[in-house]
């Protein structure tokens, strides 16, 4: 039985799923602190701040050991009494297979429970990939690593919800149930997770830090959004929370043309294909994206998008209380110039009432980490960013 992942041989009888449900708490708890004490946890560390005691805790352990969640580690500094063990995360053992997915692209890594990539691969298509290129690539992964795969994350471009992706113009895949189909070939969990929401998950971890509102914009060639709170990442009902780029924000003068076929959308004057023209791809190196930025006649359209992009950051700011924009993606390789009008649009007009947001380029540069919290997250319950604080004994 390994009831961490609520994976039980038999169903729990009707009296007993309660229980199971709090004992399957605890231990996703227990796990927590163990991430969160990064080695230095003891047991008596974590029956303090859990509020369980002694005995539950060391039964906790000795579950999490067994399963190869959790090790023994060093001595920790003696106190006048015998020195306590600290426990520190197994490294070896078990394993988040995390896909990123593009139209001719896929790339692979497996990261162990710490979050360090231990393998990666990649493949290059000749058409589209299709969701049966993306099964076959992850059992070919899984069937060459001697991990114990736990989950698959799958990143893709576009709309996701419920483990399908629901709408993704640059895949044209339109309500494709990824995840039954990657399940089915591996027989193990898959979620998905949209580009935006991974960056803004890998920024969160990277930064250690969750104790406000952030918002996440990833620049390619669409555009979306992602708000962290506390940690998490807000993905709405239906899937599409921070999906912006078709927001009008361009009202005066001759608006563009978008690819949805409306005018003035956010997409269609602040996208990297709009500012920096039809030789952007996703795809594009940093120094590449870089030297179209510096191209001729590219610096007005930068300074446009710029002045587009704050005046949809200034409504979403103003909605969300958000302290921190964060421009992902490409967006980094357009250099200072483009990242200071954001910000000086945003000072020069501001919300009046709303904070004024600190606007900075994302400094995470792992496509992974975020795809791979997200899974550990959805089937363990625990993350490495920091949780919000609790107070002793909260599960008391």
């Amino acid at each position: 039985m390994e009831l961490l992942r609520g994976r039980t041989v038999d169903g729990p009888a009707a009296g007993d799923s309660g229980r199971l449900e709090m004992r399957r708490g605890h231990l996703r708890a227990a796990l927590q602190l163990v991430v969160q004490g990064d080695g230095r946890m003891t047991r008596a560390e974590i029956a303090r701040r859990s509020g369980l005691t002694s005995a539950t805790v060391s039964s906790l352990l000795t579950e999490l050991i067994r399963d190869g969640y959790v090790q023994d580690g060093q001595q920790a500094v003696s106190t006048g009494g015998k020195r306590a063990t600290t426990l520190k995360l197994d490294r070896d053992r078990h394993g988040i297979l995390v896909v990123t997915l593009r139209p001719l692209i896929v790339r692979g890594a497996i990261l162990n429970l710490a979050g360090e990539v231990v393998s990666e691969r990649s493949d290059r298509l000749e058409s589209g990939a299709t969701p049966e290129d993306v099964a076959r690539f992850v059992e070919e992964f899984v069937g060459d690593t001697e991990r114990n795969v736990l989950c698959v994350g799958l990143r893709v471009p576009g709309t996701t919800i419920h483990g399908r992706v629901v709408e993704s113009v640059q895949l044209a895949w339109y309500d494709e149930p990824v995840a039954e189909v990657v399940t089915g070939a591996v027989g193990v969990p898959c979620v998905i997770i949209n580009d935006a929401d991974a960056e803004a998950l890998s920024e969160s971890i990277s930064s250690r830090e969750a104790a406000e509102n952030s918002l996440f914009i990833h620049l390619g060639e669409g555009i979306g959004a992602a708000i962290i709170r506390d940690g998490e990442v807000m993905i709405g009902p239906s899937g599409r929370a921070g999906e912006i780029g078709h927001v009008r924000v361009v009202y005066e003068g001759s608006r563009n043309v978008c690819r949805c076929g409306l005018t003035g959308c956010l997409e269609s004057t602040s996208s990297l294909t709009a500012m920096l023209g039809p030789a952007f791809r996703d795809e594009s190196s940093f120094e590449e994206v870089h030297l179209l930025a510096e191209a001729a006649g590219a610096q007005e359209r930068l300074a446009d998008g710029a002045k587009a992009l704050a005046r949809a950051i200034r409504l979403i700011c103003a909605a969300f209380d958000v302290g921190e924009v964060v421009l992902g993606g490409s967006a980094p390789a357009l250099g200072a110039r483009f990242i200071s009008d954001v910000a000086d649009d945003l000072e020069m007009y501001p919300a009046k009432g709303a904070r004024l947001a600190i606007v900075r380029f994302a400094q995470s540069s792992s496509p992974f980490n975020g795809v791979a919290q997200y899974a550990l997250s959805q089937l363990l319950g625990v993350r490495w960013s920091n949780p919000p604080a609790q107070p002793d004994g909260a599960l008391r």
